[in-house]
């Protein structure tokens, strides 16, 4: 049972880092098109 909520919040922090991710090259690409 604590080993599947641990599965289900590392997923949930991994998609967390992938969003954060994404977010910050578009962020970049934005910048880039500005310039």
């Amino acid at each position: 049972m604590i080993y599947q909520a641990n599965q289900e919040g590392y997923s949930q922090h991994k998609l967390a880092l992938i969003v954060g991710v994404s977010q910050t090259q578009i962020n970049r690409i934005i910048k880039k098109k500005r310039v």
